[in-house]
C-alpha cells in the first residue's frame, strides 16, 4: 500500500481499520468452527453465512463486548467487512442456540489438535456458557 506524505486524505473515506481480530482467526479456524458451521448449514438449509456471523460474534465479544447490534457495527470496521446483513445475525442466534451442545462438543474434540491437555479430570461450571473445561498442561 503506497503512502504519500504530501497528498491530502479524501474526506468521508474510512482510513482506520481494526485488525485485532486477526490473531483470533487462527484459533477459530484451528478449532474447526468453520466446519461445524458448514455441518449446521447443511442440516438447516438456510442462505446466510453462519460461519461469518459466528466468527464476527466471537471476535467482537472478546475484543469489544457489547450487544448483537454493537457487534455487527464493530465488525463493519474490520479489514474484512461482514458478508451478511444485520437481520441475519438475529436469525442465526436461534440456530446457534439450538446447536449449542453440538458446537461445544465439536470445539472440545477439535481442541485436542491445538493444545495438549490432561483430560483425566473434566470440570463442569454451570455459571459459564462454555461448559467443558479440562486441566491444560503446557
Amino acid at each position: 500500500m503506497p503512502f504519500h506524505a504530501d497528498r491530502q486524505l479524501d474526506y468521508g473515506c474510512q482510513k482506520l481499520y481494526k485488525g485485532g481480530y486477526l490473531f483470533l482467526q487462527s484459533i477459530y479456524y484451528g478449532l474447526g468452527l468453520d466446519r461445524v458451521c458448514r455441518k449446521i448449514r447443511d442440516r438447516h438449509k438456510f442462505q446466510y453465512d453462519l460461519n461469518a456471523i459466528l466468527s464476527d460474534l466471537v471476535y467482537t465479544r472478546i475484543l469489544e463486548p457489547g450487544s448483537k447490534r454493537a457487534s455487527y457495527r464493530a465488525a463493519m470496521d474490520y479489514l474484512e467487512k461482514p458478508s451478511y446483513e444485520e437481520h441475519d445475525v438475529y436469525r442465526a442466534l436461534d440456530v446457534l442456540a439450538s446447536e449449542c451442545d453440538f458446537i461445544q462438543s465439536e470445539a472440545y474434540k477439535n481442541s485436542n489438535f491445538q493444545v495438549d491437555r490432561n483430560d483425566g479430570v473434566l470440570y463442569y461450571d454451570p455459571k459459564i456458557p462454555i461448559r467443558l473445561y479440562t486441566g491444560l498442561s503446557y
